[in-house]
């Protein structure tokens, strides 16, 4: 077997460890996936082609959310509005303590919205948004925050 049939296998496996992870901590939080949804409207159970997610409330909720930069803890405020879980409206209060965490908030608050609105809040989970690798984790902080508050 080849190195890089080794190193892409080791990483098939990574990914997969890792999704494997994320789904079971959002599932124990209470927002992943339902194991078992019906559909009064069916009499029956959903077909594969809808999610069955635990629904949250529908409203607009406000979380501050905690990470770390090279500079030390930061903040970050997250407003989201909910209807039948789906992201209508969301915007950020940048909260950054030292300048390169103000940009890097800044630069993130400018381009955040399109990768959210319009989504159903279970499936958003921000990485790097124009160049800020950390306050996606805050957003992210916040946003589980929020889906603690408007679960139904």
């Amino acid at each position: 077997m080849s190195s890089h049939h080794h190193r892409r296998t080791k990483f098939n496996f990574s990914l997969f460890y890792i999704a494997s992870l994320l789904t079971l901590s959002l599932t124990l939080t209470g927002c992943g996936p339902a194991t078992e949804q019906t559909n009064s409207a069916n009499g029956g159970k959903l077909g594969n082609s809808q999610a069955a997610y635990i629904a949250c409330k529908d409203g607009t909720y406000t979380a501050t959310g905690d990470y770390y930069s090279p500079g030390g803890a930061e903040q970050i405020q997250v407003t989201v509005t909910l209807k039948n879980n789906i992201i209508t409206a969301a915007s950020v209060q940048p909260e950054g303590v030292g300048r390169m965490s103000q940009r890097m908030q800044g630069m993130f608050a400018a381009n955040f919205a399109p990768l959210v609105i319009g989504k159903n809040i279970n499936d958003v989970q921000l990485g790097k948004v124009s160049g800020s690798s950390l306050t996606g984790q805050g957003f992210n902080d916040a946003l589980n925050k929020i889906m603690t508050e408007a679960q139904s």
